[in-house]
């Protein structure tokens, strides 16, 4: 019963109001339309902007640790290729010798961390 009375008393209210209100009303609902669709365009900005940044301390970690990891794998593969020699797997300890020189000729060829500009 109450809802009945409140929207009653918005009709009425409505048709109290001077006719070039309504123009008055579209305007500010097209201009806070248009607020929002601006703040909805700069959060998406903003959120391109926080991937690049996330993308790009990403890729100077990678570039950082590179040269280190590429010596890992290197020692890794070698350990795994001695272990291999001794249980007698010398085709496997040949290609995983392989892969440590690779590794480590990588490594030689990568650039420093320090060489960054």
């Amino acid at each position: 019963m109450g809802q009945d009375n409140d929207s009653q008393n918005l009709s009425v209210q409505e048709e109290n109001l001077p006719a070039g209100v309504y123009a008055v009303l579209d305007q500010i609902i097209h201009a806070q339309e248009q607020t929002l669709m601006l703040h909805r365009f700069r959060l998406r900005q903003l959120r391109k902007m926080r991937r690049r940044a996330r993308r790009r301390a990403a890729l100077l970690r990678l570039q950082a640790h590179r040269r280190t990891g590429l010596f890992v794998l290197g020692s890794a593969a070698s350990a795994a290729g001695v272990v291999c020699l001794v249980f007698g797997m010398s085709d496997v300890a040949v290609q995983l010798f392989q892969v440590a020189a690779a590794a480590w000729a990588a490594a030689m060829t990568s650039p420093s961390s320090g060489s960054q500009g």
